[in-house]
């Protein structure tokens, strides 16, 4: 296939990691633009700046649609905003930072740096022999370092904290100051950086470690530490350790063997500016991103030469790459103008974290974006909007339970339907079980109404 294709996301975004890998198979034309943005369009997506969308795509079809010599085509490959240090308070409205360029993905001026998960923090590994031997080849120095094991029970609180998994630019929808997270997580972290460490591409992490039950999963997050505290998420990455050599053919852990597993977080570009701390945080939970365990998972991680961090780490000092172009697209933001629709008012998007302190019960309610608007030419009314709730106990994965609801309603003069659908997922120690239902009303009648129920294995999950 050789169909040019420009792909466009944000860091915000659920994929975005999917950019850097067209731009690194694909054979035909292809470029790759990153903004700070959620998932919507970037002339109006948040953190800001916003760029001019419409007159981006426009460039990018008049040169492959209508052959117009425009230069799009010879411009660098990758264009992205490197967010830089700051504080999370900012980090939903305005991401500081500067557009860089790369003209070819990958980049030869991108190299991996590997950091070790020491006991005593993360440290820059020498080399890459010394940073990562196997399991097989080094038992006598993993029996030396027997002592370091850095233990971490899973609690059920860890990942509230997380925000969405694919935001919209709501509020609530970003993750806040990260230091309740990795109060529940062991973590590592540099000293002060004496100079400023530029990641641009997919981290990996590479871990040694134990688990007490055959289920199980490890999550890693990378963390922005400022010189007071406050932890800034950078990217993060999750594994079911019953994947850890295959995902065709997963299998389960036993229970106090050591293993070694190697997955990726999310691409990012960011600038741990001097004198702040890398940190990588790991857990056995992530809730309500990743369903829980059935059982409750206590992990061990050796901490020494054999669990690595590899940063894409872009190199700045005299490069003639650090005079970045600005993108021709990060202009003043131009829209596309609207058809014949009013707008209503709605609810705004919210999110809510409640915790029963008796019993440990915590639900997360998440009001989603509501929308209504009058088409003029008709006079139709239609609004839709919707929530999901997420409740757990904590010590209790199996009370783990999801609900999620959808509404339509439309209104034009005595004319009132509306359709509400209703999700619920609960699970069992070896099933997930699954509900819906679909009831469609006019006015206050219900007109039509079905019910499904479905099971699905567990499956190692």
């Amino acid at each position: 296939m050789q169909v040019p294709i420009y792909m466009i996301g944000g860091w915000g975004d659920g994929y975005r990691s999917s950019i850097f890998r067209l731009l690194a198979g694909y054979r035909g034309p292809r470029k790759g633009l990153i903004g700070p943005w959620a998932h919507s369009y970037p002339d109006r997506a948040r953190p800001g700046p916003q760029i001019d969308f419409v007159g981006e795509c426009v460039r990018w079809w008049d040169r492959w649609l209508r052959d117009v010599p425009n230069g799009i085509d010879t411009e660098p490959m990758l264009t992205v905003w490197m967010q830089e240090s700051q504080d999370v308070k900012g980090t939903a409205t305005q991401r500081t930072g500067r557009w860089v360029d790369e003209d070819a993905w990958p980049s030869e001026g991108v190299d991996t740096t590997l950091w070790r998960l020491a006991f005593s923090g993360l440290r820059r590994a020498e080399s890459p022999a010394a940073a990562s031997p196997s399991v097989e080849a080094e038992p006598k120095e993993w029996r030396a370092e027997e002592p370091e094991l850095r233990p971490i029970a899973g609690s059920l609180l860890n990942g509230l904290d997380g925000g969405a998994w694919c935001p919209f630019g709501a509020p609530g929808d970003f993750p806040p100051d990260q230091r309740r997270e990795d109060g529940l997580s062991v973590c590592f972290d540099t000293e002060p950086l004496p100079e400023a460490v530029e990641v641009l591409g997919t981290p990996h992490i590479e871990l040694i470690l134990e688990a007490d039950k055959p289920v199980g999963m490890v999550t890693a997050r990378l963390c922005d530490v400022s010189p007071d505290g406050e932890s800034l998420l950078v990217t993060r990455g999750l594994l079911n350790l019953a994947h850890r050599d295959s995902h065709e053919a997963p299998g389960p852990v036993v229970p106090g063997t050591r293993v070694q597993v190697r997955f990726p977080m999310m691409a990012c570009g960011h600038r741990f500016a001097a004198g702040r701390r890398i940190r990588v945080a790991v857990s056995p939970t992530y809730w309500p991103w990743a369903w829980p365990s059935p059982e409750t998972v206590r992990l061990q991680v050796v901490a020494g030469a054999g669990s690595t961090l590899e940063l894409p780490t872009r190199a700045t000092a005299g490069s003639p790459r650090e005079a970045a172009r600005m993108p021709a697209a990060a202009t003043a933001p131009e829209t596309v103008p609207s058809r014949e629709f009013e707008p209503l008012p709605v609810d705004g998007p919210s999110v809510v974290i409640s915790q029963e302190m008796g019993s440990g019960r915590v639900t997360v309610n998440r009001r989603l974006w509501d929308r209504a608007q009058t088409i003029t030419r008709s006079g139709l009314h239609y609004r839709l909007g919707g929530h999901d709730e997420y409740h757990i106990t904590e010590g209790d994965p199996l009370s783990a339970r999801l609900v999620s609801e959808g509404t339509f309603r439309a209104e034009r003069g005595a004319w009132q339907p509306r359709v509400t659908v209703t999700t619920e997922m609960t699970s069992t120690s070896d099933t997930y079980h699954v509900s819906a239902s679909v009831d469609a009303y006019e006015g206050d009648s219900r007109v039509f109404s079905r019910r499904f129920q479905g099971e699905v294995a567990r499956d190692l999950t």
